[in-house]
């Protein structure tokens, strides 16, 4: 019995320690980079795989898994093969791949569990975003993020951080956070009220795209609730917003910082490499990429070297790590998803790759598990996978058989399925 109900919670449960060690982790404060180190990927690992393990009767194929898989091939072969491979980053594949199992082969009250889990951490991230904003120090880390313009929503305030050791990091798992509240069906004046809260933990970050994904995702969910009264107060609120964000005079700030020069100037010479990375490189690199590190694509020429090594564009990312077969194998996963997904996660997801324009988000060992979760969920689900003791045609036999017996009897009273989460 003990193992039974090990067996029944242990994803939930491992999947709750390992989003919650990579993002809470203070990385920076321990390794003195933004990527982090070593240990939480460790602990999320071992999560990951113990959970796995004992659910290992339960577990069902996650659509995409080999196009995942593929592209994970290729991306740690070309980073080994043709750049000094970067240690961290070579080990993004080996939590997002089994997160992305754990999460698809979930039960409702796991998938319950990690999305409150998620909702909880970002309720964290928030309440340490206005420590760092309003007292003008980490709270954690110790040391406000000073690498860019002054917050564009706060005058004369840092841009939040929290334990991601980047706004913009911080900001996309807000962004997630935000996703599952337009996902749930429940609560609604605590969706609300979690909804306002992480629309402010995005503005503390200081980040301008990703406040404009936070209003387009909050828009989408009224918009797709597909009533009279939520397309009215979608427009209403929408009105009422730029109106007040204009009388403010945010916007000026906003724009004259997130289009100056070397923000729009970078951000536009990615997008200019683009026939460079596919045509230029030697053919196997134009094929299968240049692995994560993408300094010598900069010092070669590939990119417009501005002293800024990073592409703040996720797609030109694709194409740059993963080549043209990478990036056509990754973008055949994001449209599938897409296509697959539950109505009401469409404006959480759509919202992560309207993202992608603006931050190489899937390059973070922290995020692309996130990412892959939140995939996961929204996913409809699918059967099982057939196992030596039920092979697929007598399980067809056996539910045909409890069609028709379950037609035999008096009609009940519908109850609520117990894997239905929300």
């Amino acid at each position: 019995m003990t193992n039974e109900l090990h067996g029944r919670r242990g994803l939930g449960i491992a999947l709750t320690i390992a989003i919650g060690t990579l993002t809470l982790w203070p990385s920076s404060a321990t390794a003195h980079l933004p990527a982090g180190s070593f240990y939480p990927i460790f602990i999320a690992l071992l999560a990951l795989v113990a959970g796995l393990g004992v659910a290992s009767k339960r577990l069902k194929r996650p659509p995409f898994i080999w196009t995942l898989l593929a592209f994970y091939i290729i991306v740690t072969v070309s980073s080994i093969v043709f750049t000094e491979a970067n240690p961290f980053s070579l080990m993004i594949g080996t939590v997002a791949i089994p997160a992305y199992w754990a999460a698809y082969s979930a039960t409702g009250a796991e998938k319950r569990r990690v999305v409150q889990a998620v909702l909880g951490i970002a309720m964290i991230e928030t309440l340490l975003a206005f420590g760092e904003v309003f007292l003008e120090t980490g709270v954690l880390l110790g040391t406000p993020f000073r690498l860019s313009p002054e917050n564009p929503f706060f005058e004369g305030a840092p841009r939040a951080q929290g334990t991601l050791a980047h706004p913009l990091a911080l900001s996309f798992v807000l962004l997630v956070a935000l996703g599952f509240v337009c996902a749930r069906r429940s609560h609604a004046a605590m969706r609300m009220v979690l909804a306002s809260m992480f629309v402010v933990g995005v503005l503390l970050t200081g980040s301008a795209s990703s406040a404009v994904i936070a209003a387009l995702i909050v828009l989408y969910w009224f918009v797709n609730r597909a009533t009279a009264a939520g397309v009215t107060f979608a427009i209403l609120s929408a009105t009422a917003a730029v109106l007040l964000v204009f009388a403010s005079g945010a916007p000026a700030t906003v724009f004259e910082q997130e289009f100056d020069q070397r923000n729009a100037g970078h951000r536009l010479n990615s997008i200019a490499a683009i026939p460079s990375l596919a045509f230029d490189r030697d053919a196997p690199q134009a094929l299968l990429g240049s692995g994560y590190d993408v300094r010598n694509l900069y010092t070669s020429g590939y990119f417009y070297n501005d002293g800024f090594f990073t592409i703040d564009n996720q797609y030109v990312s694709f194409l740059a790590q993963g080549g043209l077969v990478g990036l056509a194998l990754v973008i055949s996963l994001l449209v599938g998803v897409t296509i697959r997904s539950s109505r009401r996660y469409l404006p959480g997801w759509i919202g992560l790759l309207g993202m992608g324009l603006s931050f190489d988000f899937m390059s973070w060992y922290a995020l692309a598990p996130l990412t892959l979760v939140f995939a996961a969920l929204a996913i409809r689900p699918g059967p099982p996978m057939p196992t030596a003791a039920s092979p697929p045609r007598r399980a067809a036999v056996h539910r045909r058989s409890v069609m028709v017996a379950s037609a035999q009897l008096p009609a009940q009273t519908p109850r609520k399925h117990p894997d239905r989460f929300g």
